[in-house]
């Protein structure tokens, strides 16, 4: 009797798990690659990397900045990497993109991430992204629906602190097709909020770059999941808040943050710590080179209104 209790219960579970499994992205759900790493806390918490390309002139950096980031990712619960580009100085050296290949083995054994392309990480003059490509995805299929051009852009789906994030990067040359790729992505998840990765979007005072300037009209005035931008390429770190429908809608934040050839913050990773119930972000930007560095640290307002728990 009590072995056929226990046949019972084991079916019963069973049937159980195949209900629940993983919805098709076809269907308006997350793509299969979605990352849940939820902690239920009300806290998102991610890594960024922008214009680290200093580190791959110094042997063993980028790996000793790797174990820290990775001590830092099982401390704060980090759920997901994000690189904004310009990984080394010279897309051509061997050298560099083993140095920074070293960050990348032990960062994608730590915590799941997507990188775009800066300038320096390919062939610019002829739009030739494999140098690229080729360190970041290796041999991995990247025909796959999230993949834009073999993963010169690519968008997943992030769960953590209470929310689903759509997270969406394009590489350095954003042109129509690649704004309309965006825009695609997100009508289609219209439900998540969405953050989007670029490499130049911003110049040095805040204002628009001139492809900046086209993403922001084209794509982001004009689609209401967009709440944060994160840039690189020129040198600078601030926020810029805009509101795409005026001063009584949604607003948009943008960071940007760009130490490169500032030897003295040489390693800057940020932390973002979204506080969901609060909407409010704390960024804490800190280089485990130079220690001894005052962290750059900010806390803004994250406009999350119309979303809930998912």
């Amino acid at each position: 009797m009590k072995r056929s209790k226990r046949l019972f219960f084991f079916m019963l579970c069973c049937v159980i798990c195949l209900s629940t499994g993983i919805v098709r992205a076809d269907s308006g759900a997350e793509p299969p690659a979605a990352e849940q790493n939820d902690d239920g806390a009300g806290v998102a918490s991610f890594l960024w990397i922008t214009n680290l390309q200093d580190c791959a002139y110094h042997p063993g950096e980028y790996a000793f900045v790797a174990e820290w980031c990775r001590a830092l990712a099982e401390e704060k619960h980090v759920s997901f990497i994000m690189g904004t580009g310009d990984y080394v100085g010279k897309w051509y050296s061997e050298q560099q993109w083993e140095e920074f290949g070293a960050f990348l083995d032990i960062m994608n054994r730590t915590v799941p991430g997507l990188y775009i392309a800066g300038n320096h990480d390919y062939r610019l003059l002829t739009e030739d992204f494999r140098p690229f490509l080729e360190r970041i995805y290796g041999n991995d299929d990247c025909s796959g629906d999230e993949y834009y051009k073999n993963g010169r852009g690519r968008y997943a789906i992030v769960k953590d602190g209470g929310l689903s994030w759509l997270v969406i990067g394009m590489s350095y040359s954003c042109g129509d097709a690649e704004r309309e790729w965006i825009s695609d992505v997100l009508e289609r998840y219209p439900d998540y909020p969405a953050i989007l990765l670029f490499h130049n979007y911003l110049e040095s005072n805040g204002r628009f770059t001139a492809p900046g300037r086209r993403v922001y009209d084209e794509v982001i005035a004009t689609h209401q999941n967009v709440r944060l931008v994160l840039c690189g390429h020129n040198h600078s770190a601030r926020v810029r808040t805009d509101w795409p429908a005026g001063p009584d809608g949604r607003f948009v934040q943008t960071v940007m943050y760009n130490f490169q050839e500032r030897q003295a913050r040489r390693g800057s990773v940020q932390l973002l710590e979204i506080d969901v119930p609060a909407q409010t972000v704390h960024l804490l930007c800190q280089s485990p080179i130079k220690t001894r560095i005052k962290p750059l640290t900010k806390d803004f307002a994250l406009d999350l209104s119309g979303y809930s728990g998912q």
